[in-house]
């Protein structure tokens, strides 16, 4: 009777699905962490004083560290989503 009274006053205990950014901002945003950043400035400032090489090699490992991060966080989503709809259809079937 009270679970009822519950449901009928607050409704469903749901969560409210998540918005998702465009990949492209997904990824983009990835580099705005503060060591990214400070990365991507000594990167600047080697190719601005010559260092061609540590620039490319300073801005590869930037570029490969960002994109390992967006392929694992990608993979990681899709399992938290295969999880959340298995126990939503397994939640289904027991009513």
């Amino acid at each position: 009777v009270e679970a009822a009274a519950r449901l009928a006053v607050h409704g469903p205990n749901l969560l409210k699905p998540r918005r998702e950014r465009a990949l492209l901002l997904q990824f983009l945003s990835r580099f705005a962490t503060p060591l990214l950043l400070l990365l991507l400035a000594a990167a600047a400032i080697s190719g601005l004083t010559g260092d061609v090489t540590s620039c490319v090699i300073v801005t590869f490992m930037i570029a490969l560290s960002v994109t390992l991060d967006f392929v694992q966080d990608a993979r990681a989503g899709r399992a938290r989503c295969a999880r959340t709809c298995a126990a939503r259809s397994v939640h289904s079937r027991r009513r």
